[in-house]
């Protein structure tokens, strides 16, 4: 499935908060991010291509 439309914003989005996650450790306070299970899930079930 290709990522387009609105949900390519989200997507981005997501991805870095993922970085942040990745790089403080899940500890790290996300104001502008959904919980970190929450990013994991959606990038899951929503791969890029």
């Amino acid at each position: 499935m290709e990522v387009t439309g609105c949900y390519a914003c989200p997507r981005n989005l997501y991805e870095c908060c993922q970085d942040l996650c990745e790089r403080e450790g899940e500890k790290v306070e996300l104001t502008a991010c959904p919980m970190p299970g929450v990013i994991w899930r959606c990038l899951k079930n929503h791969p890029k291509k």
